[in-house]
């Protein structure tokens, strides 16, 4: 679920709440940031955070190349994005 949009570097982003919880480093969250670039050619990243939009880990959980929706690598993960 879109939460609200976030500043995280040069990336639009935006902040969302998981219906399941997601894994990075032994860890779990349910919250995420959707990031997307177009300087260095199209890519969403997702990036671990807790509720208040703060990355956890840098380390992305996943990277989809080619687009500039947010929801893209959301679904590939087997979230659907309301």
């Amino acid at each position: 679920m879109f939460i609200r949009s976030v500043k995280i570097g040069s990336g639009d982003a935006i902040l969302y709440e998981l219906s399941d919880p997601v894994e990075f480093k032994d860890k779990q969250t349910l919250h995420v940031i959707v990031s997307v670039v177009s300087a260095s050619g199209k890519k969403a990243t997702v990036f671990p955070s807790n509720e208040k939009g703060e990355v956890l880990s840098y380390n992305s959980i996943k990277e989809t190349k080619e687009t500039l929706d947010h929801e893209a690598p959301l679904v590939e993960l087997g979230y659907e994005v309301m």
